[in-house]
């Protein structure tokens, strides 16, 4: 039988670190999109301002994680991150916020044990 994981051990026993992203233009070039959003950064709130936020349609970086849990092991953090990119994702407007914006894709992986001091 296969073991079933929860994101509460992923999340807690995982750290990220990462690089610049590389967003391939300028800022004066980025798209911008205008919302009305609550005015004290609330859901919910009655009283409205139109907000300003950036669409940047393509970018790329390098991620690092640190999976202290033993118990993850390749296979899992893998699917983890696969799934995150497509029902998860980054940033405001993202699916798990009923978003449309900020899904990403995995295009390379490389899982390395590193002993840590004690």
């Amino acid at each position: 039988m296969e073991a079933i994981w929860s994101t509460r051990a992923v999340t807690a026993g995982a750290l990220s670190s990462s690089d610049e992203t590389a967003v391939p233009t300028k800022i004066e070039n980025v798209e911008m999109e205008a919302v009305h959003c609550s005015a004290d950064g609330k859901a919910g709130g009655s009283t409205k301002v139109l907000r300003r936020f950036p669409i940047v349609r393509q970018w790329s970086g390098e991620v690092r994680f640190l999976v202290a849990d033993e118990t993850i092991d390749e296979s899992t953090f893998h699917t983890h991150l696969l799934t995150a990119g497509t029902l998860i994702g980054i940033g405001r407007w993202r699916p798990i916020n009923n978003g449309k914006y900020g899904k990403f894709m995995i295009e390379k992986f490389k899982w390395e044990k590193v002993e840590l001091p004690v």
